[in-house]
């Protein structure tokens, strides 16, 4: 039986298998409609198994509590056959420059009720004793569940990193010739770059993310999680590790609010509770896996697209009304923390610019980092500013306001003024802004959180 929890009182269900394999990085690729009150597109996810994921219990059902019993109900699928129409850019026909503007897929139209939406009651699911298998107990092969809900999931495959151009310098075992675990092994070198070599790792995600898929993948999905499988790997170190998620939003989605803002006008913004970003896309919510992130955003000219991110996004024009915007994150952080909003918003400037904002207009981007002269820090390996000494004295850090036009004014003459002096004391008090830029936002009135990451 699914797990029925009340959000606003109980804690959440965390679904996925961490202890087994992690998602590194995501790469999503969206559509907002505003129209449908829908966020569409695919999320291709760059997975890593560790040793974890060789250890076994004692007993199967152990196992199977210890992931809980709502991710241990899993049923045989037969393959997935969903009519999609990918009208995608080839990544042969690409750069990275065209990565972020490629173009919108044809929106699936399978029906509602199908079962492959996260329901409140789940179809045709039995009970099987050895669903949470993570070593090779027999027949049975690995499943990767994934926090997921209130979404439709319409196809799942895996990724041909093999097939990328250049792609062939992250292979360090050239005579492999099983193709699954070149693959694999390919993303493996992929997600332990060094942090000094950001950039290309960041350029050689979004490559990847547009190969061509080499195989559906079995999936089903209940109320609070999505499983996948692949026929014939039974370990986590067996498992694609890149797949491609093919889904949509609903209206009804929990992580995402559509409303207005304060001038009347349409926009929508991810709440960051209760149940974190679940119903955006799917993902492992469990704090210990920690990711890295890039995604491209389109929608309507008229709209501006906000995001966590480590770089301020312009929009791209793609053609006639319609904009793209790409964000990235190269420190490693909770998918929990991943925030987008989109609305017809103002962006407010300062009518003459002081010396420090100019100061502040120069963002530091981390391949300017210089990491000779600072302290290790325990962290995992990234672009970590505490260790740059050029970041560790930038008391006012780049920021942006946005607001609703009606408001625009009152932020100029009030706001504007206050968020320079505020960056420059939390500077004194804490010391080293820990992201290299800021984007502040008027959020409608009906905001329920403290605000977003």
């Amino acid at each position: 039986m699914d797990i029925k929890l009340d959000p606003s009182r109980d804690d959440l269900p965390l679904m996925a298998n961490t202890s087994h394999i992690l998602v590194k990085h995501y790469v999503l690729d969206l559509d907002v409609d505003f129209e449908s009150q829908i966020i569409d597109g695919t999320l291709v996810l760059f997975l890593e198994s560790g040793n974890r994921s060789r250890k076994k219990s004692g007993s199967t059902e152990e196992a199977c509590r210890s992931e809980s019993n709502e991710a241990c109900r899993f049923r045989k699928l037969e393959p997935c056959h969903v009519p999609v129409a990918d009208t995608r850019t080839s990544w042969s026909q690409m750069g990275y420059s065209d990565f972020a503007i490629c173009g919108k897929g044809e929106r699936d139209t399978s029906g509602k009720d199908g079962n492959h939406d996260n329901q409140e009651q789940t179809y045709g699911i039995s009970s099987s004793k050895h669903c949470c298998d993570t070593g090779n107990h027999g027949s049975e092969d690995f499943l990767l569940v994934l926090d997921c809900c209130d979404l439709s999931v319409l196809r799942v495959e895996e990724v041909d990193v093999a097939a990328v151009p250049g792609i062939e310098k992250f292979t360090r075992s050239p005579k492999l010739t099983v193709v699954s675990e070149l693959r694999n092994q390919i993303v493996r070198e992929l997600v332990t770059l060094p942090a000094d070599r950001w950039r290309e790792q960041l350029d050689y995600y979004a490559w990847c993310s547009l190969a061509p898929g080499c195989g559906e993948l079995l999936f089903d999905t209940d109320t609070w999680s999505l499983q996948i499988r692949k026929t014939g790997a039974q370990t986590a170190t067996a498992f694609p590790h890149a797949i491609r998620i093919r889904y949509r939003t609903k209206p009804q989605g929990r992580s995402v609010t559509w409303t207005s803002d304060q001038s009347g006008r349409p926009c929508v913004y991810t709440m960051g509770s209760p149940i974190n970003n679940r119903a955006l896309f799917p993902c492992q919510e469990p704090p210990v896996a920690m990711s890295t992130w890039q995604a491209t955003v389109r929608a309507a000219a008229s709209f501006v697209v906000l995001m966590s991110g480590e770089n301020s996004a312009k929009p791209t024009q793609l053609r006639e009304g319609c904009s793209s915007w790409h964000y990235y994150v190269t420190m490693p952080m909770p998918a929990s923390t991943f925030t987008i909003a989109v609305g017809p918003w103002t962006e407010v400037k300062p009518e003459t610019c002081s010396p420090s904002d100019l100061a502040a207009e120069r963002s530091l981007s981390p391949s300017e980092a210089d990491f000779r002269c600072a302290g290790v820090c325990g962290h995992m390996e990234y672009p970590c500013r505490f260790q740059d000494p050029s970041a560790t004295t930038q008391e006012i850090i780049p920021h942006r306001v946005f607001a609703p036009e009606r408001l625009a004014g009152a932020c100029q003459e009030t706001l504007l003024q206050l968020l320079s002096p505020c960056l420059s004391a939390a500077h004194a008090v804490l010391g080293t802004h820990p992201f290299s830029r800021l984007d502040v936002l008027i959020v409608p009135a009906n905001f329920p959180s403290l605000g977003m990451a």
